[in-house]
Parts: structure tokens; C-alpha cells; sequence
């Protein structure tokens, strides 16, 4: 059915082509395709960050220790006068402290996880290793196997891959295995030496062909301890005979529909099993509509000649009829009789008009599309909404076709992603994992209107640039580029305030810390009032040199 129906292969080739997509890696979490990240990223991050502080304060203590005693002294001096400390200045110097911290964190993250991420992203797209390999697997990458896999599980819904393992009994490469040969082996395997050649009955008229085939060098061997500790999960049956038998770490399989019903054995329901009278409706359907082509008229009546005609003759007049109108050359053509009173054409059954035919068809399809949870847009098939009426609201089919990939493309790289991680990554590395990027179809222009949305009140400079797959710029770990956050950050944070000091002492402008100016230091609506309205000219003076040196 995947094979000879003209619209489940559709949907199989839709389904390949889009999930190929994904199939690349990128840099990005915006592009589509694939990337390899830390599972938890956060626990890693706060672990290095506990390591750096412990390392910050120790340097800190070793200074203390070196200090003069002057400065001591001074220092208690100062707090009996009277004089207090800024509470603000300890927390713009703790707020610094972090973003350093976040900003060597990642480093540090990055340079011990470099190398291990990129182990597992050759892995993944060449299917392991590419040395010592035999050359029948080599052909296999990740975005064949994504095809291969597309194509088991809309069909069978039974997706398997074998893992080679090394010297070492480390993954070495897998590629993916015909899914229809794969079964679940049962304790019956036991037995399998009374089974020569893989047949379940025995020959008692030539027992001597069993011995003969046990003998042979193709036959079925497997591991007794192995075999005793029930360790064989999998066989692979080819034409009735077992050709091999695996265990779990050499075999992996998975499903999406899994199902709770004990007659199924433990596989799952595939689409075509819900699909068999349909598939099958649509088939006889086209071959119908395919066999009036062929074969020429189809003649659902009877013809009645009112003539005393020879039995002789109307076997010659049925011949002759026969004859000119069966096969496509014939096809169309009008049998012509003479010599008879009357011919009549008594048909049994009203011929079906093309609307009819066409709505049957549409039917089907439409059936076929919902249960492989797809819209006939997706595989090229235009249909007008039933009940349609038309109206100013436009055309819908990229509302239509987004919904269909939240129903069925979506939900399938899901599966794909969780197959992955589980059987293969987990193996190599479990503290990466596999996630397809992309999904959401948005374009450049989109992107850059939410990223310019949100960096007017929630995203710093360098999370933008992190976003886009950007290096970091110095200085920009806590720069929103917002006027509002630009004021409170000039007044408020510790570096704007000696920076306002700075240009106080060297005459450019009031500095907000002197006693004698503080009446002329303008309320956060009046500072924020005036960036507004001149923003340029502010940003120039005063921003950009400093935000790029800080």
C-alpha cells in the first residue's frame, strides 16, 4: 500500500523531504536543522560558577591579608565619624561580580565541553565513526537515515537501528535495518536447534537434511549463556527463517502509537492498519477510472436485438461487439448493425456522473490525509473548503498547512529527537542531547521585529547576538538598548555614576554626587524625557564610548 497508492506515497515523500530539512547542523536555534546541546546547562553553569567565586574570594582574602594597616585604621576612622558606606555601590559591585562571573562561567563551559560536543556531532552525521568501518555502512548518514526512517515508521510504524560496537564494546556506528524482518524474540528461542534453517516444524521424512543444515556454515548460531539469560530481544526473520538474533545494546527499536492490547504482542498500530479499506476503496477507485482507458467501454446493461436472429449470427454480432469496443484503441467507437427491426440498450445501473466520481475520490483522500494527521495542501492537492462560500477573509493555506505540521510533522520530530537521545546519544555521552531548531517557521523579518521588541525591555545586547549565533561584544552583558533602562542605569548603577564624575571633573557636565549640585540633578522623568528627545546626540556622548570600554 505505501508503495502502489498514489497518495500515501505522496505523504511518505512529503514527510522524508521535510524531516530532511532538519537534517543539517547549524548554529543557531532560529535555523533549521539540528543542534547538539547540555542537557542541563544550568546545573553545569552554577557548578562553575561556585568554582570561580571560590576562587575570586581566596584572591580577595589573599589581598586583605596584604593590605596596610594604614588603610585599616583609616578605615575605622571613617566608620566612627559618621562617615556610612553606599549600600548601592556593595550591590552594582555584587551585580558585577555575577555578570563577570556568567560571562567567564560560559567560557570556561565552552572550552571543556568543545571538544566532547564536537565528538558527538560527528557521531550523528556520519553515523559514528567512518574508520574501520565496512563499506556498506558507509553509505548511510544522518540524513539518509532520517529518510529511512520516515519511511519505516509511516509504514510500519517500527523504526530499528543496529549499534556496532568497537574492541572496547563502545559504539562505533550504527545504521538503520530493515524494520519488517524485525521481531521480538520469545522464550521459544530456546529451541532453535530443532529448528534447522529456521523452520518451526520438523522434517521426520529425511531427518538427515536436518543434520545437513545444522552442519552448514550459514546456519543460525547464537550465545548459550546469552541465549540461558534470555538476553536475545530481537530477531530478524527473512522469508520464515530466523537469520539473526540480537541483544538489546546491539538492537534498538521504537514506536509512536504504542497500544495497551495484549492480541498486538507488544507492537504498535500503524496508519496503513487503519487505512486497509480505505487505501483499498481508493485503489479500486483508480483502477476503475484506469480500466475504462484500457479496456474501452464497460458495458453494465444488456443489448436486446428484436430480430429472429440465427444462434449462429448473434455469436458473430457478439464477437463483432466484443471486438470493437474492448482495448484503448477501440475505445469510444459505435458498433454499427444492419438488417434488424430494433436494436435497444437496457442498462442495469445509472452511470455515475464526474461530480459524484470526483466527490468520492476527494473523500478519500481527505480520509486518508486526516488519519497521517496531514492536509492535502501539503502534498500538492488543492481542495475547496465544503460549505465555502467565499468572503474577504483570503486565502488560509498557510494557516492550513502550519496547523498540519503542528498535527503531524512536529509531533514526529519529537519522536525522532527522544529516539535519538535515548538509543543513541545516551550511549556516547548522556550529558548531550539532540534538538531539531526551526520549527517555527518564522522568517528573518519576524525575527529581527521580535528581537527589536524585546530589546526594549527584556533582552541585553549580547543575549541578541547569542541568539543569532553571534560572539559576545565586551561590555554588553547588561545593556539593554532602551532609553528608559539607559537613564536608570546613567543615574543608579555605580559605573554610570563615576563615569558622570569623570566628565564632571574634566567640565563636560554636573555630576550627580556633588553635595552643591544636587538640586540640579533632573527626576527619572526628566532624564528620561530628555534621551527621548535627543538620543543621538546622547548616545554619542556618552553611551557608546563608554558602554564599548566598560
Amino acid at each position: 500500500m505505501a508503495l502502489k497508492n498514489s497518495v500515501v506515497a505522496s505523504i511518505i515523500q512529503t514527510r522524508q523531504n521535510q524531516v530532511s530539512n532538519h537534517s543539517k547542523l547549524v548554529d543557531s536555534e532560529q535555523e533549521r536543522g539540528f543542534i547538539i546541546k547540555l542537557k542541563d546547562e544550568e546545573s553545569f553553569l552554577r557548578k562553575i560558577k561556585e568554582e570561580l567565586q571560590a576562587e575570586v574570594e581566596a584572591d580577595q582574602e589573599s589581598e586583605f591579608n596584604k593590605s596596610d594597616s594604614k588603610e585599616i585604621v583609616s578605615d575605622r576612622e571613617n566608620e566612627q565619624g559618621g562617615i556610612q558606606t553606599d549600600s548601592k555601590n556593595d550591590d552594582d559591585e555584587n551585580e558585577e561580580i555575577d555578570w563577570e562571573l556568567e560571562r567567564r562561567a560560559k567560557q570556561k563551559l565552552e572550552e571543556v565541553i568543545r571538544d566532547r560536543r564536537k565528538y558527538v556531532e560527528d557521531f550523528i552525521i556520519n553515523n559514528g565513526l567512518l574508520e574501520q568501518r565496512p563499506f556498506e555502512t558507509k553509505k548511510w548518514n544522518f540524513d539518509s537515515t532520517l529518510r529511512a526512517w520516515v519511511r519505516d515508521t509511516l509504514t510500519y510504524d517500527f523504526i530499528t537501528h543496529e549499534m556496532v560496537p568497537n574492541e572496547m564494546n563502545k559504539p562505533h556506528h550504527f545504521f538503520p535495518t530493515d524494520s519488517s524482518t524485525i521481531k521480538f524474540a520469545s522464550p521459544s528461542l530456546k529451541k532453535y536447534k530443532m529448528w534447522p534453517g529456521g523452520q518451526t516444524n520438523l522434517d521426520f521424512l529425511y531427518p538427515e537434511k536436518q543434520i545437513e543444515a545444522l552442519e552448514e556454515k550459514d546456519a543460525l548460531e547464537l550465545d548459550d549463556e546469552l541465549l540461558e539469560k534470555e538476553k536475545y530481544t530481537y530477531v530478524q526473520v527473512v522469508r520464515g527463517k530466523i537469520e539473526r538474533a540480537y541483544t538489546e545494546d546491539e538492537m534498538k527499536s521504537g514506536m509512536r502509537n504504542i497500544t495497551t492490547d495484549l492480541y498486538n504482542n507488544g507492537y504498535s498500530i500503524a496508519e496503513l492498519e487503519l487505512l486497509v479499506s480505505l487505501v483499498s476503496s481508493h485503489l479500486n477507485t483508480e483502477y476503475y477510472n484506469k480500466a475504462y482507458f484500457t479496456q474501452g467501454f464497460s458495458a453494465k446493461g444488456i443489448l436486446h436485438l428484436k430480430a429472429p436472429i440465427p444462434r449462429r449470427k448473434l455469436e458473430t454480432i457478439r464477437q463483432q461487439w466484443h471486438h470493437m469496443i474492448r482495448g484503448a484503441k477501440n475505445s469510444f467507437q459505435t458498433p454499427i448493425f444492419a438488417g434488424m427491426d430494433e436494436v435497444n440498450w437496457i442498462p442495469l445501473v445509472q452511470n455515475h456522473s464526474d461530480i459524484e466520481f470526483s466527490g468520492w475520490m476527494n473523500y478519500l483522500i481527505k480520509m486518508i490525509c486526516a488519519v497521517y494527521q496531514i492536509d492535502p495542501y501539503e502534498i500538492g492537492i488543492g481542495m475547496k473548503d465544503e460549505g465555502s462560500r467565499g468572503g474577504i477573509s483570503g486565502d488560509n493555506t498557510g494557516e492550513k498547512i502550519a496547523n498540519s505540521k503542528d498535527k503531524g510533522l512536529y509531533p514526529l520530530l519529537r519522536f525522532f529527537e527522544n529516539y535519538i537521545n535515548k538509543n543513541i546519544i545516551d550511549m556516547i555521552d548522556s550529558d548531550f542531547c539532540l534538538k531539531f531548531t526551526g520549527l517555527t517557521e518564522e522568517d528573518k523579518k519576524d525575527s529581527l521585529n521580535r528581537l527589536k521588541e524585546m530589546s526594549q525591555f527584556a533582552l541585553t545586547v549580547n543575549e541578541i547576538r547569542q541568539e543569532i549565533g553571534k560572539p559576545p561584544l565586551p561590555g554588553m552583558d547588561d545593556f539593554i538598548n532602551s532609553p528608559t533602562y539607559q537613564a536608570w542605569y546613567d543615574k543608579y548603577s555605580k559605573k554610570g555614576r563615576e563615569f558622570m564624575e569623570q566628565q564632571q571633573q574634566q567640565g563636560g557636565m554636573p555630576g550627580p554626587m556633588g553635595d552643591e549640585d544636587q538640586s540640579e540633578i533632573p527626576s527619572d522623568e526628566e532624564l528620561t524625557s530628555m534621551l527621548d528627545e535627543d538620543m543621538e546626540e546622547m548616545g554619542k556622548s556618552l553611551k557608546i564610548e563608554y558602554y564599548l570600554d566598560k
